[in-house]
């Protein structure tokens, strides 16, 4: 019998393919491991704001960071611009500040920087700071506090820390008192010695510790004759120009005034009028706007002070080639029994109106004998001029809305700019017979809940956009559109669709004086 013996087919690899298949187990293994890192979850996207504050006379600020992602201890950087696009030099201070969570109380100065500007001038900077290390997750409060000669601005933006849900109150007035009296006003040179003389003087008058004695502002101007505005029975001064400080102090929530020059420190009562200059009383007159030097476009607003009110007076804008614009009024009566001037110039013809060859222009008020009582020179762009933009302004006709396009100069706040026009009223000349629901200065002056403080219309205090959000805090005075559940959806339409026409904006929340509860209610 014979054995046979199989023999097994042997098979030789290379050495190469070996080596491939010793590999292949950690090949397999990193692969999972860049597998496991792709899927990890990225950080969820922080959420940008950008805020921008214009003030009546020509200041800007504008802001941008974030309103989420913040962590305790971490750093982060904001955007800062602002403008100084009056006629006056500043010397002021901007903080930027952490507001707590509950309460109007500063718990820290992020970055504070004194600033002095130029008129016309202005400056950008990015700067980092540090969150406090004990920080809670929460919802707090990021304030913005510009000191200026003119009167302190603020911006308050709601934020959240550490990935928390929560949603702080609503911006109060005393979280704008907290981070004003965080950021103290840069006192003027010279003025040192009467600032501590005039805080001396209403401790005592108050029977309080000088320390309670917070320092609003200190303003340079100059006084129409030695009594610096407070004239003393028995008592005569000298008929000069003096040179001074306005000085505003405040204590509890409660501002008083003081007047200074180099000599003198004086109390100024509340029920003291102050006199301005040494102009004639019966034809006194004061532009407050357009501020000397604006650049603007037509419609061109006017707001005016005269000494009296029921007065015959003339508008008239002339540019350097001849060409004018002028319109009679009588003035209105102001709420301490000053004659005052609200209302806007333009073409009133249906024909080509003139083109003026320069954009350099004079407005001046003008008595009825001709006499001129201020005046104030202007650049007032062509209406196709490349800083000028077209917007949509929304009107009452009858039960609808309706809408007038305008020209507006567009220095990068579109928004607030369109908000402020729409304020001014329907345009001078309104063959459409627009009507507006917000309050005209006739119903502000006549209102009678209106409270001593109320100027005579209505104003835009602030504009924030935040992820679509346009948050409008307008100044009290709006407080006067005396009722009706009509008027006020009318009002707020008439805001909202002049807002959302903007590409920045989805919604608008309506705020007065920072406070967003109860405000236009039926």
């Amino acid at each position: 019998m014979r054995s046979v013996k199989r023999k097994r087919n042997q098979i030789t690899l290379p050495l190469s393919m070996v080596m491939i298949f010793l590999l292949i187990p950690f090949l397999m293994a990193g692969c999972s491991s860049l597998s496991q890192e792709r899927v990890t979850p990225t950080a969820a996207p922080r959420h940008p704001f950008s805020a921008r504050s214009e003030s009546e006379g020509g200041a800007v600020v504008f802001w941008s960071g974030y309103s989420d992602g913040y962590q305790a201890g971490e750093q982060t950087t904001f955007d800062l611009t602002i403008k100084n696009n009056t006629d006056q030099v500043w010397q002021g201070r901007y903080c930027l500040q952490l507001l707590a969570r509950e309460s109007a109380t500063v718990l820290k100065t992020l970055a504070q920087k004194e600033i002095n500007l130029e008129p016309g001038m202005g400056f950008s900077d990015e700067f980092t700071v540090q969150m406090p290390e004990t920080l809670d997750p929460g919802a707090y409060g990021l304030s913005m506090a510009v000191r200026r000669p003119e009167g302190p601005m603020v911006d308050l933006i709601p934020i959240q820390v550490g990935g928390s849900n929560e949603v702080r109150k609503t911006t109060s007035q005393e979280d704008m008192n907290a981070s004003l009296d965080a950021c103290p006003p840069v006192e003027r040179e010279g003025a040192a010695e009467q600032v501590e003389q005039a805080k001396s003087d209403l401790a005592e008058r108050l029977k309080v510790d000088p320390s309670q004695i917070s320092v609003e502002n200190v303003e340079a101007t100059d006084f129409s004759d030695a009594s610096l505005g407070v004239p003393e029975s028995g008592k005569s001064f000298a008929q000069v120009v003096t040179p001074g400080y306005i000085i505003m102090l405040k204590v509890d929530g409660q501002t008083y005034r003081y007047h200074a020059s180099e000599a003198r420190v004086v109390f100024v009562p509340e029920e003291t009028v102050p006199t301005p200059s040494a102009t004639t009383p019966e034809d006194a007159g004061t532009i407050d706007i357009p501020e000397q030097g604006t650049i603007t476009t037509l419609p061109l607003h006017v707001l005016a002070h005269t000494e009296q009110p029921g007065q015959e007076v003339k508008l008239v804008l002339r540019w350097e080639d001849g060409t004018q614009l002028s319109k009679s009024l009588t003035t209105l009566e102001g709420p301490k029994g000053q004659g005052f001037i609200v209302d806007s110039l333009d073409w009133e013809t249906e024909s080509q109106p003139p083109q003026p060859e320069t954009d350099q222009a004079i407005l001046s008020v003008e008595n009825s004998k001709g006499a001129v009582l201020d005046e104030q020179p202007l650049t007032v762009l062509h209406a196709d001029d490349s800083q000028t933009r077209l917007i949509d302004l929304y009107w009452v006709v009858g039960e609808t809305l309706e809408t007038e396009q305008r020209r507006v100069l567009d220095t990068g706040g579109i928004e607030a700019a369109t908000v402020k026009e729409l304020l001014w009223g329907p345009p001078p000349r309104n063959l459409a017979g627009f009507l507006t629901a917000l309050p005209t200065p006739n119903e502000v002056l006549d209102y009678p809940g209106r409270a001593a403080d109320w100027g005579v219309r209505v104003e835009l205090l602030g504009l924030t956009i935040d992820g679509g959000t346009a948050t409008v805090n307008f100044s009290q005075e709006l407080k006067a559109y005396g009722g009706g559940s009509a008027r006020v959806q009318t009002i707020r339409e008439q805001i909202t669709r002049t807002l959302t026409q903007f590409p920045s904006v989805d919604e608008v929340i309506i705020s007065v004086a920072g406070e967003t509860e109860g405000v236009l209610q039926p």
